[in-house]
């Protein structure tokens, strides 16, 4: 007949008597929560290693030196032909304001008349008006003066630029202040001061 075992179910009694299916049980039980402690333990090292190395950002650095410059590009093509500004009322400007009746340059520049338009021009005074460049040119009558290019054409922006020479005295003008007046061929107007010396 069996004797009765003192061994609980599931264990084994060992040589010395002992439950060995126990004990290993509890110490495989024993070491995988160490090695789960421990690994626990590692990982918060870990962060708080990352964390204390982590500093705050460092002050930017400074720039870098110029880049040489690229290539010139291609020249483009050119834009369309435009017809020259025309400005919306006739002005001249008379240089220089004061002149000599006998021997006396003036230049006159004009712009706001009509693309081509031919312009003449009059001394005006107390006296009345007085063409400028009407009279011969190699012998100018006394009472008038005369140059070459008095009477003069507009360019395509309605401008102009002419000097006129006074070569005689003119008798009936006086010293003092007159307006030469640019009359066009298209009804343009416009004047400015001079002081006759």
């Amino acid at each position: 007949m069996r004797q009765p075992s003192n061994t609980k179910k599931g264990q084994f009694k060992s040589r010395d008597g002992g439950s060995s299916g126990r004990l290993r049980q509890l110490s495989s039980l024993y070491h995988s929560k160490v090695r789960g402690i421990v690994l626990i333990m590692v990982c918060l090292l870990t962060l708080l290693l990352v964390a204390g190395c982590t500093g705050s950002q460092g002050p930017a650095g400074s720039a870098g030196p110029q880049g040489s410059a690229g290539p010139q590009g291609a020249v483009g093509p050119a834009g369309p032909q435009r017809p020259a500004a025309v400005a919306p009322a006739a002005t001249i400007v008379v240089e220089p304001a004061v002149v000599e009746r006998t021997g006396g340059t003036i230049t006159i520049t004009g712009s706001g008349f009509a693309p081509n338009e031919l312009v003449a021009f009059e001394l005006v005074g107390g006296w009345g008006e007085v063409p400028i460049g009407i009279g011969p040119v190699g012998e100018p009558k006394e009472e008038e003066a005369s140059a070459a290019g008095a009477v003069t054409e507009c360019n395509e922006g309605g401008a102009f630029k002419v000097s006129i020479t006074f070569y005689k005295r003119l008798k009936s003008m006086s010293e003092g202040v007159v307006a030469i007046e640019a009359k066009g061929s298209e009804g343009s107007l416009a004047t400015a001061p001079l002081k006759l010396i």
